[in-house]
């Protein structure tokens, strides 16, 4: 089914307090605060498309800002390639290239 492709789940333990930020309709990002010991953390767990990455990621930077949390962790999949050189899958192309971490991730 074409609908039902793309999806994220998190489980946090019971003794855990966690509270849900925001979750995207599409299914493709979820943002908790957690709180480990008396640190809370934004955790934001993300399914990246295939196409139209730029957009997504602008997106989800800007979400991210607006909330205005200090420790943040971002996990999930990507659909990027970290290091062309050592992804033997991408065989050079150019289109490929398009699928790679935002910039701002690395700052």
């Amino acid at each position: 089914d074409a609908g039902k492709k793309k999806g994220i789940a998190v489980y946090v333990k019971e003794e855990m307090k966690a509270d849900l930020m925001w979750a995207d309709p599409e299914g493709r990002t979820l943002v908790l605060q957690i709180w480990i010991n008396v640190i809370p953390i934004l955790l934001v767990v993300i399914y990246a498309p295939n196409g139209d990455q730029k957009e997504f990621f602008k997106h989800l930077h800007g979400k991210i800002v607006g909330l205005e949390k200090r420790n943040t962790c971002i996990l999930g999949d990507f659909n990027a390639i970290a290091d062309y050189q050592k992804d033997h899958s991408n065989g050079g192309k150019e289109q490929e290239k398009k699928k790679s971490y935002p910039k701002y991730a690395w700052k």
